[in-house]
């Protein structure tokens, strides 16, 4: 088993690029305390299972626990993330409070706006649309750059996002 800190390190030199534009495959689910456990779990799990270098970023240290208990550990901090090369696609995970803990924070702001104009994407999930939105994200420029969950099963949302996290920019 892969020690927790030399995993890290390893994710993120998976992420790091020296380059401007958002790598295919390359994703960062955001969460905050009292997150939706199960989308964010289903979309963890299915975007690692199907391949692609999904990192669990938070923009505090620690444990950060769900809306019902669970508690997870984060793969990275924001400010990490902030330092490599711009993610294909930035998901807010569901859950009112989660969402708008992360739409509160500017570095949030910071990372999204710079995955939207290296070619990236943003997604939210059906419980987290609204804060995104009631945050002025996206522009309206970049409007056609945002996906959300509407009336979409969990599985086709994950499906529908993969397929824009490999697709060509």
């Amino acid at each position: 088993m892969t020690p927790a800190p030399q995993l890290k390190q390893t994710v993120m030199a998976n992420f790091s690029a020296t380059h401007n534009t958002a790598s295919p495959g390359r994703v960062v689910i955001l969460v905050a305390p009292d997150f939706e456990e199960a989308p964010l779990v289903h979309c963890l799990s299915q975007m690692r299972g199907g391949g692609l270098t999904v990192l669990l970023v938070s923009a505090v240290a620690g444990l950060i626990s769900s809306r019902y208990g669970l508690t997870i550990r984060p793969d990275v901090l924001i400010d990490q993330v902030l330092l490599a090369a711009p993610p294909r696609l930035v998901i807010v995970s569901g859950g009112r409070a989660c969402a708008l803990a992360l739409m509160a924070d500017p570095r949030i702001h910071q990372l999204i706006d710079t995955a939207l104009s290296s070619g990236g994407y943003i997604a939210a999930t059906a419980t987290a649309q609204a804060a995104v939105t009631g945050a002025g994200v996206p522009t309206p420029s970049l409007k056609a750059r945002f996906m959300t969950q509407g009336r979409l099963e969990p599985g086709d949302f994950v499906s529908r996002l993969a397929n824009l996290a490999l697709g060509p920019l």
